[in-house]
């Protein structure tokens, strides 16, 4: 990243100056820890951005093939990758947090729903960090079929 300065004048002998940041090309996100050799697809961050949710695909320590892990920042940057606390054995993908941020939405097959993959919704404590119990959105949402992409 390279900062660029703007100098702005209008025919008088005062300027003044604004300070950009400028990608200057694509960059990993957290090498090492969201961006590994697994299959790491549908970031999401809470609305302070200090902790950042996403789907996988096959990653090592996972309970499930398709699973969804958090990662928390800190002063020192981003720690290590936990799988979330309400992850099934079945499969839980494409999280995505509420405008509020007080609720994760995600698809799952686990046992009690209507068809294939369900969308569901589980509640959010910002203050504190921690997700409630996840809760099928319902028959007017979910149908036999397949419900994906919550968000």
């Amino acid at each position: 990243m390279k900062n660029i300065l703007l100098l702005f004048g209008l025919a008088s002998p005062f300027l003044f100056g604004q300070t950009f940041n400028v990608l200057e090309g694509p960059e990993l996100f957290a090498p090492g820890i969201v961006s590994v050799a697994s299959s790491e697809v549908k970031i999401t961050f809470s609305r302070d951005g200090n902790l950042v949710i996403w789907g996988t695909v096959g990653r090592e320590n996972g309970p499930g093939g398709l699973d969804i892990w958090q990662a928390s920042r800190s002063d020192s940057g981003w720690g290590d990758p936990l799988p979330v606390s309400f992850n099934s054995p079945e499969n839980d993908f494409d999280p995505g947090f509420s405008a509020d941020g007080k609720h994760l939405y995600f698809f799952s097959n686990r046992p009690g729903g209507y068809g294939g993959d369900d969308l569901y919704v589980v509640s959010f404590d910002p203050e504190s960090g921690d997700f409630g119990e996840p809760v099928n959105l319902g028959a007017r949402i979910n149908t036999a079929g397949d419900e994906w992409g919550p968000t």
